[in-house]
């Protein structure tokens, strides 16, 4: 912070300083994210809703397209385009990227690390779910969510990435496995928490599913 301190210090290496510090504090930047998903998130929400979520919740512009039009190089959607000019793929890669840009990633090493394997354990226990592991296995993972839940949310009092993509998994999840949920009290709240956050509220009074019908037609919660 010396550069802005100095009394002589032009008005051009000020801004170059306060560019600086911008980059390092983070901050949504200006411009429109491009969505890149199946039915261009008209139909569905499935794999795009963390991405929904956190752009409608940090209050950024967005656009939809099919993912056929993704201008870089991703395996399959969904995949985004940032106005910073990161094009990505992969939906943990996605939380985490835009976690950071949108200000949705915690601040210290510690539990940023936390929230990144958080990301891949839901991915992890929504692959067992779709792969149709027993009962004793998904109870497992259900209790080391449980076990992980030591404050409002994953990562502390503030929602993170870990927090949108976990929501994502589990409303899935949470259908799909209902019987089995009313034995984790905390992932029960934390769900509920989660669910009445105002980007959650907006994206399911649009009406559109979480899964098409042919794929359980699954609503929002």
């Amino acid at each position: 912070l010396s550069c802005l301190a100095a009394p002589h210090t032009s008005t051009a290496v000020k801004m170059n300083c306060f560019a600086g510090l911008s980059s390092c504090f983070g901050g949504i930047p200006s411009g429109t994210y491009t969505v890149y998903y199946h039915t261009k998130c008209e139909g569905f929400w499935g794999r795009a809703l963390h991405i929904g979520l956190m752009l409608e919740e940090a209050g950024a512009k967005v656009d939809f397209k099919e993912g056929a039009d993704f201008p870089a190089k991703g395996f399959a959607p969904p995949m985004v385009a940032s106005p910073s000019g990161a094009q990505i793929a992969q939906t943990a890669a996605i939380s985490i990227v835009m976690g950071k840009e949108l200000g949705f990633a915690p601040a210290d090493s510690v539990t940023y690390a936390k929230a990144c394997q958080l990301v891949e354990d839901f991915n992890d226990l929504f692959t067992e779910v779709s792969g149709g592991k027993d009962d004793d296995r998904l109870k497992k993972w259900l209790q080391h969510f449980e076990d992980n839940l030591t404050a409002k949310y994953f990562c502390g009092n503030s929602a993170t990435f870990a927090d949108f993509h976990g929501i994502m998994i589990f409303t899935g999840v949470s259908q799909m496995k209902a019987p089995l949920m009313a034995g984790y009290p905390k992932l029960c709240a934390w769900i509920k928490t989660m669910t009445a956050l105002k980007s959650y509220q907006k994206l399911k009074a649009s009406g559109v599913p979480f899964l098409p019908k042919q794929y359980g037609g699954f609503q929002l919660l």
